[in-house]
């Protein structure tokens, strides 16, 4: 069944319960219909950890009803005057991807389709065509008796021919009528043997205990051709090393895994001394089974990078750089093809690393990581699954310590164990040398034993089967952990809220979607911040955090109101640093 996209209504306009409601209650009276688009559509009630998402079916002047309670959070009992709207929820986001997936499987579908038409059509075409030059060049043009043999001359004219005097009398000893029985002929006799050229159809079948099937004489390797087989591009040959299935033109990708090779289910040679042999693939199963990227921001090339350096260093553990990596003991360069990340400290393990959020759905599960690098030094460069946040060895490790200036490809696959605490894929060097790097252009993280990262192509190279990932869903992904506002030198009003006493007041700062926690901020001066209250200027000494939610951040304002609680403020920013709110794990 195709996934359903409800659509929104800009700047999502909030309203308020015009009644109390409860756990069961099926149609909800809201202060204003007009904040919410036509049925059926989505609301969410609250403003925090514990909101609830609503499906409503129908909507009039004053409610939504035929309401599916609990589509996101619990249903549970709201009081009048609680604040409903319709926000960007986590099933608006899951429902998007679903649907994007859904369309290219179809798109897919109908490109075979059409394909198949096209061939039938075409097939067709030519009988017709040959049916019909056969029937103008040969005539039914018989005028002699039934039964008489008939023969076309050199002009194409059909000839009557008489009748043999008489039939066949003895054959093999037997006379009378004879009957062909099994045994009259030898291949040799008919000339079936030896062949040394043409077609066999149909199936062929060598019997008996112990059959065998010679190829040539030994001066050389012969191969075999099946049409079938051709058509994919695909190709059999024997060799000295037995027979061999070859790629003969240029395929999806590799599957490499441990000491043996695998084609659409199919072992195939261990060894890898030639470029055809680089090339194993079925391309049609290889689009089927191309998973999911389980990680966040996983294309170096063009990463999601709200912070906005070029460059990041530590000496230390555990520091942030682009959006969802944690940088130890390294410095991250951005670079156009990947990112370079260079030794700060030797003799360690420098690394950057991602935790793994939702990581209990990958317990007791098949997965398979992979990663292009380029290792100019030679280094000892590993990336590894591992059921820890912090140091520890890895369940799913692939490595490679081979020095090239080319990018080459690093996989491994394994079963996670069903009991983790945590689930971090790390990419680091084992001990390197001071000053030394290497380089990433991608990594990804799936289910299954297949890789469907990268493929080789036809001169050798290894290059990512799919495109760059839609930066607008890979934004939306990173901005849940961190958020980046950048105001510049400007001054303009970037939330709102009121006061609460003398010295605090609560305000908002809309941002989307909802952070995965009430998140940390790095610029908690109140220097860096302007504030009015119902338009008079005030003094803020600091700010906090204090929630987020699906339609915007939370933060407690500390400074100097003199008119007390329940006075409007507007916050300006009054800062050209850059304001961090980071929920990361």
């Amino acid at each position: 069944m195709a996934t359903t996209l409800y659509p929104g209504i800009p700047f999502s306009p909030q309203a308020t319960l015009a009644n109390n409601i409860g756990a069961a209650d099926t149609i909800i009276e809201v202060s204003d219909a007009s904040a919410f688009p036509p049925a059926p559509n989505l609301a969410t009630i609250g403003t925090d950890e514990d909101g609830e998402t609503v499906l409503y079916t129908a909507k009039t002047e004053t409610a939504l009803s035929g309401c599916q309670r609990g589509i996101e959070g619990a249903a549970r009992a709201w009081t009048a005057g609680e604040l409903i709207g319709r926000n960007f929820t986590a099933k608006d986001h899951t429902d998007l991807i679903a649907a994007v997936l859904e369309a290219g499987a179809a798109a897919t579908a109908a490109g075979a389709a059409a394909r198949a038409a096209q061939k039938a059509a075409s097939t067709a075409e030519g009988k017709a065509a040959e049916a019909a030059e056969t029937a103008a060049t040969k005539q039914d043009a018989l005028t002699g008796q039934p039964g008489q043999v008939v023969v076309f001359n050199a002009d194409g004219k059909p000839e009557a021919q008489d009748p043999p005097d008489t039939g066949v009398t003895s054959f093999n000893g037997r006379s009378g009528e004879v009957v062909p029985q099994e045994g009259d002929y030898t291949a040799q006799q008919v000339g079936a043997l030896p062949i040394t050229g043409g077609t066999v159809t149909g199936d062929v079948t060598i019997g008996g205990s112990s059959p065998s099937l010679t190829l040539g004489d030994g001066s050389g390797y012969p191969g075999l051709q099946f049409e079938g087989l051709a058509k994919e591009g695909l190709r059999l040959q024997a060799d000295s090393r037995g027979v061999r299935l070859f790629a003969t033109t240029k395929t999806a990708d590799i599957d490499s895994a441990g000491s043996f090779s695998r084609l659409a289910g199919v072992d195939t040679p261990v060894q890898q001394f030639d470029a055809a042999n680089k090339m194993y693939v079925d391309e049609h199963a290889a689009a089927a089974r191309r998973g999911v990227n389980l990680l966040d921001n996983w294309y170096f090339p063009d990463p999601i990078n709200q912070r906005g350096q070029t460059e990041y260093a530590t000496s230390s553990s555990n520091i942030y750089g682009i959006d969802r990596w944690m940088l130890s003991l390294v410095s991250l360069k951005l670079i156009d093809d990947g990112i370079t990340l260079q030794v700060s400290t030797q003799y360690d393990w420098p690394s950057i690393r991602q935790r793994i959020e939702a990581y209990e759905h990958l317990a007791g599960k098949h997965l398979s990581l992979s990663a292009l690098v380029r290792n100019p030094h030679g280094l000892k460069v590993l990336v590894t699954l591992k059921p820890t946040n912090g140091s520890g060895g890895g369940f799913i490790t692939a490595s490679t310590a081979i020095q090239s200036d080319e990018w080459q490809l690093v996989h491994s696959h394994g079963v996670f164990p069903e009991s983790i605490a945590a689930a971090t894929v790390m990419i680091y060097a084992d001990h390197p040398t001071l000053g030394t790097s290497f380089d990433v252009m991608a990594v990804k993280l799936e289910l299954g034993d297949h890789q469907t990262l990268a493929h080789q192509d036809a001169s050798g190279s290894w290059v990512l089967n799919d495109p760059p990932p839609d930066r607008t869903l890979e934004l939306l992904k990173c901005r849940r952990y961190q958020q980046v506002f950048d105001w510049g030198e400007e001054n303009f009003v970037i939330g709102y809220g009121n006061t609460t006493s003398t010295t605090t007041a609560n305000a908002f700062l809309p941002a989307v979607p909802k952070m995965r926690a009430a998140p940390a901020i790095s610029n908690t001066d109140g220097g860096n911040w302007s504030c009015t209250a119902n338009g008079e200027p005030v003094k803020i000494t600091s700010i906090s955090p204090w929630f987020s939610s699906h339609y915007g951040i939370g933060i407690r304002v500390f400074g100097n109101f003199p008119s007390g609680a329940g006075q409007i403020i507007i916050i300006n920013s009054n800062s050209a640093n850059k304001v961090i709110f980071d929920a990361n794990l």
